[in-house]
């Protein structure tokens, strides 16, 4: 079948759904799609595959990107950006436009989330044999995989950070577990959104391959990695130390800096989906202030990479601007890795008691990022706090991977860890204190208008 005409009628539904809600343009629409509706494995394996926008295994949470403060620029190039760039720049409380445009935050993803419902409910018209099981279930827990990872983007843009004694009454997302539109659109609790997305997690487990047949493929590894992402965002930190063991155990590969060429200012020097990558995934939409050629890094993070930390020029060019992407171009990386599981891993143990096992974890991936001459290992003799080492480690190694705003949202829970953003533009200061509620991003407009679910306090 034409994929590329199913994505057509697909657009179609979403923006329908999204912008009119009418239910004749919808039955029309739906008539259309069932020329081209899928009925065949490869079918639901060319959606999970689709290479237009919303790609599946990209992440479509691109506004925590500039929040996070890890670059700045300068103040002709702040002029530059759209309204809302700079608005987002500058953690306003409202963020968009008069006229309304799409939020690709909000329906990209969402888009994800049907078009893993259309495969979930295709396959039920597919009989599962030996000839095709093994496919079969691969295609079914991917579906599940890529339908939890936009759940849970959507989550920590826009629901509250997670804390398990308010999050049964904290409002959470719209939880869409059909393809039919004409279901009234409510905010489930942020509880009921975390339990789907563990619960599609697991369950797709047992059904995918171990070896992705493409690194934009959902694998076991990358299930796990996921499930350890997402607890450590709850802050259950024995479970997301056990998921990202779980995921090492599958694919422990690491690359050696050591042996990379640095090449020249103006390149990237990771190879894109290279063998670190369980999960290749991008962070989209990015703004102009994300633009490596117009940012540079703050100087406090910068000053963290010490003599002989080969990721100081690795990653950065000399004016600062980043360009250490896993993609091997200016496109920002967001997938999954197992250096960020080896970082999870530590801060787990560490959380969990196991300081010597703790370092000997941080120290297995530390000694291929550092120039041997300057290299020592980690012993509790030698390092004050650990769990401060490992979290600084963390900042450093996944700089730029969207990363930064979850970790502040969390880590603003802890005692002695909160931090308040500061940003100066133009001779006027901007801030954002610990907690507040300007790490929830609104929900746009015209869904609230739409639907009349209730927006985000900001």
């Amino acid at each position: 079948m034409n994929i590329q005409k199913l994505y057509h009628f697909f657009a179609v539904i979403i923006i329908t759904v999204t912008f009119t809600a009418c239910e004749k343009d919808w039955l029309s629409a739906k008539r259309n799609l069932n020329a081209v509706v899928p009925v065949k494995l490869e079918d639901m394996r060319a959606i999970l595959n689709n290479t237009t926008q919303p790609v599946m295994a990209d992440d479509y949470a691109g506004m925590v990107s500039c929040s996070g403060a890890e670059a700045n620029v300068t103040d002709d190039i702040f002029d530059y950006g759209a309204e809302s760039e700079r608005k987002i720049y500058t953690w306003n409380k409202t963020i968009y436009e008069a006229a309304p445009r799409p939020i690709s935050e909000w329906d990209d993803s969402y888009q994800q989330v049907f078009n893993a419902n259309v495969v979930l409910e295709g396959l039920q018209n597919i009989g599962r044999e030996a000839a095709n099981a093994v496919e079969w279930d691969d295609v079914k827990g991917g579906a599940l995989f890529f339908r939890a990872k936009a759940f849970y983007n959507l989550l920590y843009v826009f629901s509250s950070p997670y804390e398990e004694v308010t999050a049964a009454s904290t409002p959470g997302i719209p939880l869409r577990l059909g393809s039919d539109p004409n279901v009234p659109t409510t905010r489930a609790t942020q509880a009921a959104g975390y339990e789907q997305l563990l619960n599609d997690l697991r369950a797709a487990i047992p059904l995918l391959r171990v070896q992705p047949l493409l690194k934009v493929d959902a694998s076991r590894p990358a299930a796990y990695a996921l499930l350890a992402r997402c607890y450590l965002s709850m802050r259950d930190y024995p479970q997301a130390g056990l998921y990202a063991d779980s995921a090492l155990q599958l694919y422990p590969t690491l690359m050696d800096y050591r042996t990379m060429d640095a090449g020249t200012d103006r390149t990237y020097p990771f190879p894109e989906r290279n063998e670190e990558t369980i999960l290749y995934s991008r962070l989209a939409p990015l703004s102009i202030f994300d633009a490596n050629s117009f940012s540079f890094v703050v100087p406090e993070l910068y000053a963290l990479y010490e003599l002989g930390d080969l990721r100081r020029l690795l990653f950065y060019r000399s004016t600062g601007g980043f360009r250490g992407n896993y993609t091997g171009s200016s496109l920002q990386f967001s997938g999954l890795t197992t250096d960020e599981l080896f970082l999870i891993k530590a801060e787990c143990q560490a959380r969990q008691g196991q300081q010597t096992h703790a370092l000997e974890t941080l120290d297995y991936l530390l000694e291929k990022r550092y120039d041997p001459v300057f290299f020592q290992l980690h012993t509790i003799g030698n390092t004050p706090d650990v769990l401060e080492l490992i979290l600084q480690e963390r900042r450093k190694e996944l700089a730029f991977r969207g990363r930064r705003w979850e970790d502040l949202r969390r880590l603003n829970f802890d005692p002695g860890r909160a931090v308040t953003l500061h940003r100066i533009i133009q001779g006027q200061s901007y801030e954002l204190p610990p907690n507040n509620s300007r790490y929830t991003f609104p929900i746009p407009d015209y869904i609230i208008q739409m639907t009349g679910i209730a927006q985000n306090e900001r």
